[in-house]
């Protein structure tokens, strides 16, 4: 009688496994499945041939204080991206006027910071050198997008036996998880909306050699067909607990997306980014010193009034040239007598 127990509540035990997003046998994906599942999502990404979002961040804190908000305008074309974030200010209050900009053109980075009238500009872009500007920004982890590229990149050039994959949700959306010594990736991909992510989760076990323990989770709750096929977030949940020998952090922040576009050609003037007139930039380029930022009118203005008088007198000369010309070409009429007149 007992073991009869035992059993029915091991059935029924298993059976609660394999309804819920647990993994259960049967449920991963087979090499081949993998193999078409990543040639999916590669082919999906490559139909965003660029982005445009404009998004409101709210961030709570867990030292009491009233929640805050930033707004964003993030934009992204090949390699090129671009990055426009206003300063925090607390939820209710007027949204603060004053922005930091970072764009990689791929040819140069350019940063800039509205108050101050400053900025910078270097002629390469590292995302994992910490002293350059960043471009990424909280909504691109929505998008797959980290330190190391894309997920669809990072899918191509990791061995796919490197990768745990299974289907969730009756094989509408497949998880695919990445182990690697002291951390932990996850990323489940929405197969009936051109793959869009719609959770990732990061497990960080340990950083420079000491042990942590940082959970990252972000959940996304609303999407929106921006073109024919082409599904991207709008809305969006991030946890994240930071636990160290030393202290404890808890971070939450929603995503709302207020305006968003794809595969627009105005979209690419994001990228020619000039500083204001006037303002002060340290050029990595050449290593000069804090210089203010000219445009080209301005750093030519005494060659185009050299160049300006002289044309001038050409013109004026021509001008005289010409008219004398014509009069002396002109035909010249008899002059009557005095007699003639009478």
């Amino acid at each position: 009688m007992r073991f009869f127990a035992f059993l029915t509540g091991f059935v029924v035990f298993i059976y609660t496994l394999s309804i819920g997003n647990y993994v259960y046998a049967g449920n991963f994906l087979t090499e081949e499945e993998k193999t078409s599942i990543r040639d999916r999502i590669v082919s999906e990404q490559i139909k965003i041939n660029n982005l445009y979002v404009k998004f409101n961040l709210i961030m709570t804190k867990d030292n009491g204080e009233p929640p805050g908000q930033q707004i964003y305008e993030w934009a992204m074309s090949g390699e090129k991206q671009y990055r426009k974030g206003y300063f925090s200010t607390p939820v209710g209050e007027p949204r603060s006027e004053r922005f930091g900009l970072a764009v990689w053109d791929g040819q140069f980075l350019k940063a800039y910071d509205s108050l101050i009238n400053n900025g910078s500009i270097r002629n390469k872009y590292d995302s994992k050198d910490p002293r350059q500007p960043k471009t990424s920004c909280p909504y691109t982890r929505q998008l797959g997008s980290l330190d190391e590229g894309l997920i669809s990149e990072i899918l191509t050039t990791t061995p796919l036996g490197n990768w745990e994959a299974e289907w969730m949700d009756n094989g509408t959306k497949a998880v695919f998880r990445y182990n690697m010594p002291g951390y932990e990736r996850e990323w489940t991909f929405d197969l009936e909306k051109n793959c869009m992510i719609t959770k990732y989760v990061s497990i960080i076990k340990s950083f420079d050699g000491k042990i942590i323990n940082a959970d990252l989770k972000v959940t996304v709750s609303e999407s929106q067909e921006v073109k024919p096929g082409i599904w991207l977030p709008t809305k969006s949940h991030t946890h994240a607990i930071f636990n160290s020998p030393d202290r404890t952090l808890i971070r939450d922040n929603d995503i709302i997306v207020e305006e968003i576009k794809s595969n627009e050609p105005e979209i690419e003037e994001l990228f020619h980014f000039e500083f204001p007139e006037g303002a002060q930039y340290y050029d990595y380029v050449i290593g000069q010193t804090i210089i203010p930022y000219k445009s080209l009118f301005q750093k030519f203005r005494w060659f185009w009034f050299a160049l300006l008088i002289p044309s001038l007198f050409v013109v004026v000369a021509l001008y005289y040239g010409f008219v004398s010309r014509r009069r002396k070409n002109s035909p010249q009429l008899p002059q009557l007598s005095e007699g003639r007149r009478r």
